[in-house]
């Protein structure tokens, strides 16, 4: 179904179709009946796709950077790595400033609903971001607000934890 063999990858009825940011934008295009996740103004809806952009682009591609090495290979954490992690958090939490929801509007978008999935992968490292004051509020915020946040997240969260314990410790014994 997809060339590039990655998952989600999604068949509507012959529409195939990948990546997950993407995919999201379709299925609330499709289904989601005037839904506030996709801003109607149109400033306010590239100022999500924008923040869409950055979550793919640069905050995951950092994450990825910095832990990939470690979980996959064994090696040390790079510092240069997570000096880019914080900077792209840092950054998050520049956009989140005076604002409830990360692109300025009233209610969620899907940006937030992407860049939580994101942010909160790194409580499976036992990464804090706690120092983020703009990006902790709104992580926290957004969890109680999103009535099944922890039935989807926890135990993918957990599973994560005990794999990326499991492997550094290993990494410390050598």
């Amino acid at each position: 179904m997809n060339p590039q063999h990655v998952v989600p990858t999604i068949d509507d009825d012959g529409f195939i179709l990948w990546e997950s940011r993407v995919i999201n934008s379709y299925l609330v295009t499709k289904f989601g009946c005037n839904s506030t996740l996709i801003p109607a103004d149109l400033k306010v809806q590239a100022t999500m796709e924008r923040l869409l952009h950055f979550d793919i682009g640069t905050l995951y591609p950092s994450m990825i950077n910095y832990y990939r090495p470690q979980l996959l290979h064994g090696k040390l954490p790079d510092p240069v790595h997570g000096a880019e992690l914080e900077r792209c958090l840092g950054l998050l939490d520049i956009f989140l400033r005076d604002k409830e929801y990360v692109a300025g509007t009233s209610n969620r978008t899907l940006a937030d609903l992407s860049l939580l999935a994101s942010v909160t992968q790194l409580e499976g490292y036992d990464y804090s971001y706690n120092q983020h004051r703009n990006v902790t509020c709104w992580a926290n915020r957004l969890k109680q607000e999103l009535p099944y946040y922890h039935e989807v997240s926890d135990e993918g969260i957990e599973r994560s934890r005990a794999w990326a314990k499991q492997v550094l410790k290993a990494l410390k014994c050598k």
